[in-house]
């Protein structure tokens, strides 16, 4: 089955403090938890070990590819247990996640009982973009978005044929968290700003910060390529906005987000998403 790809780019808020040395007042031997759930997916859940930076701390007698992990589907009440591929990682390829289900985490780690309670919600329904193709602007080949004119009265007219931002919008009648991701698709896409052969390149995508709304925009200054980019509409749960709102915690303290995992740390959480698509182009005048 094809995986969807946000997957592999949202899961990145507690892997600094789940795999590096964490200096801790207090230790507690508690694992961390990483499971995402999308519609129609078979997920990785993945559980991780904190590291204390110091020498008098007490861990359990606990492996962390040799758990015992199972998923309840409350729904339907079918249990699925999974197993471990290393790395602290646990699958189950026949287990498809449910739009509209609710699911149970479950695992014994040392003297602990893990659980963690999710739902997968609804396909986001009405997204819509203002216009499907947007524009970089430069001058003579200088900088994009950046005109030379003093005499500004001509920007609206150009702002209408060449729109320099896109409106995201889509129906929200409960007042539900949303987040949007852009990715680009082209196999090499050729970057709006010149970069040395040195530098890193730019990531292959963004996202905006989770909303309780029904819109959000993104424009030229978000972008770093050229060509055709999905725009990833994701209907997620508030645990998940709990822990992306933390994400810029102090690496060096432990912040115990638990958001829905009890006796651990991290998140299990449902998403459910729709896709669309916007292409970027440059404009020289």
């Amino acid at each position: 089955m094809k995986k969807f790809l946000p997957i592999f780019l949202l899961p990145l808020l507690l892997i600094s403090q789940a795999c590096e040395p964490t200096l801790i007042a207090e230790f507690q031997d508690k694992p961390v938890v990483e499971g995402y759930l999308y519609a129609g997916n078979s997920p990785e859940i993945k559980i991780s070990r904190l590291i204390a930076f110091r020498d008098d701390v007490q861990y359990q007698n606990v492996v962390i590819d040799a758990l015992d992990i199972v998923v309840a589907d409350v729904t339907s009440g079918e249990y699925y247990g999974f197993s471990a591929a290393g790395d602290g990682i646990y699958i189950n390829p026949s287990f498809i996640a449910e739009e509209g289900h609710s699911y149970s985490l479950q695992f014994a780690y040392g003297e602990y009982h893990i659980t963690a309670d999710t739902q997968v919600p609804a396909k986001p329904t009405g997204l819509e973009l203002s216009n499907v193709t947007l524009y970089v602007r430069s001058m003579g080949g200088g900088m994009p978005g950046v005109r030379s004119d003093d005499d500004d009265d001509d920007d609206e007219d150009y702002e209408d044929l060449y729109p320099m931002q896109v409106e995201v919008s889509w129906d929200n009648p409960d007042d539900a968290y949303y987040m949007v991701l852009v990715e680009s698709t082209e196999s090499n896409p050729n970057s709006i700003d010149d970069f040395d052969d040195d530098d890193e390149r730019p990531s292959f995508s963004f996202r905006k910060e989770p909303v309780r709304a029904s819109s959000t925009t993104i424009s030229q200054t978000d972008f770093s390529y050229l060509g055709r980019h999905n725009v990833i509409l994701i209907r997620m749960q508030p645990e998940y906005v709990l822990l992306y709102e933390n994400q810029d915690a102090d690496s060096q303290s432990l912040i115990e987000i638990h958001a829905n995992v009890e006796n651990g740390y991290g998140v299990f959480t449902g998403m459910n998403a729709d896709t669309t698509q916007v292409a970027v182009r440059r404009i020289s005048f």
